[in-house]
């Protein structure tokens, strides 16, 4: 792990102390010299705010020994970071919400709002919405999830945009509740009442009637290689939309 070896060497190249790059993150100048000498490790808040200030990612933080050429691209707030005990800016503060933790089986078995009451773990994000949920996934085949999902991602819903009698989410990922089963995918609208409902490699007409209710799916966390729909599968839902169409007509 770089983290300590990067702060020493951020600190140098913009000639602060371990006091002032301690009052910027709102953490003790001990707790800096511990994690330059590698005594210590910062919370991932504290990591979090550190990357995001200072423009680079976490993983680059964390992982890899930055070169003062890479410093130099960075888009530091100079004049702010010279009077660290006058920074007060809002927009440098990231706010990490601690939200509740559920499995997409517990919502299954006992809906959303009863497994989030009776949820028992949490999770910290930074940018998320007061009310926000999430949801790890588990207990599903490959072939019932899209190619993007995988066992043990995580999504984030926030049930206070629960939509049932406007359902308007036309080419985004949601959390989709019917009578017969919860599901990660895509509603398009056929009509007023219907719609077509496109999750793992299936396609089905669904009733406006048989949804309890849609959320979009605001964040999805996952460690898989991101594979988007190809043109094959793009083919596929014209082509069902198609005969579904001529079958309504006929």
């Amino acid at each position: 792990m770089y983290l300590g070896k990067n702060i020493k060497k951020i600190r140098a190249i913009k000639k602060l102390s371990q006091s002032a790059f301690a009052e910027v993150f709102g953490i003790t100048r001990s707790s800096i010299g511990a994690y330059e000498e590698g005594r210590a490790e910062p919370k991932l808040e504290v990591i979090i705010k550190i990357a995001k200030y200072f423009s680079i990612s976490v993983d680059s933080l964390i992982n890899s020994e930055i070169t003062v050429n890479e410093l130099s691209h960075f888009h530091l707030y100079d004049d702010l970071i010279e009077s660290s005990s006058k920074v007060k800016n809002a927009e440098l503060q990231i706010q990490i919400l601690n939200i509740p933790l559920v499995t997409f089986e517990h919502v299954a078995m006992f809906g959303l709002k009863e497994s989030v009451k009776e949820a028992k773990h949490s999770i910290s994000l930074p940018r998320q919405k007061t009310g926000s949920v999430a949801i790890m996934i588990n207990g599903l085949l490959n072939k019932q999830l899209p190619k993007q999902f995988a066992n043990n991602d995580i999504i984030i819903v926030n049930p206070n945009a629960i939509k049932t009698k406007e359902i308007d989410c036309d080419n985004k990922r949601c959390l989709i509740s019917t009578k017969d089963s919860i599901v990660i995918g895509e509603l398009k609208a056929i009509n007023a009442n219907k719609f077509h409902m496109y999750y793992a490699d299936n396609i089905t007409v669904l009733l406006k009637s048989e949804i309890n209710f849609v959320l979009t799916i605001n964040c999805h966390i996952s460690n898989q290689v991101v594979i988007f729909d190809d043109a094959s599968e793009k083919i596929k839902k014209l082509e069902y939309m198609v005969k579904d169409l001529y079958h309504r007509l006929e």
